[in-house]
């Protein structure tokens, strides 16, 4: 499986487009760090795919600087 074929890329290009369209830059950011996180948890629950120890160590990363983004972007617009 080529995860680099044109038709990935395409599909990125179109999400993207249509998505800053709509949402704030700083919104799709943080929604975009969440992805890894989202496919992780899909592939528990379609693919009965085991998580592992380090994929839970980069989702408490991914989750954790979520968190603190979103935080800081609240305290800086309060």
């Amino acid at each position: 499986m080529d995860c680099c074929n044109d038709d990935n890329i395409r599909n990125y290009d179109y999400y993207d487009e249509g998505t800053l369209r709509h949402v704030d830059a700083s919104k799709v950011s943080v929604l975009s760090n969440l992805e890894p996180f989202v496919a992780m948890i899909m592939g528990l629950i379609l693919l009965y795919k085991p998580i592992t120890g380090v994929e839970i160590l980069g989702s408490l990363y991914i989750l954790a600087g979520v968190m603190l983004s979103t935080y800081q972007r609240k305290m800086r617009y309060k």
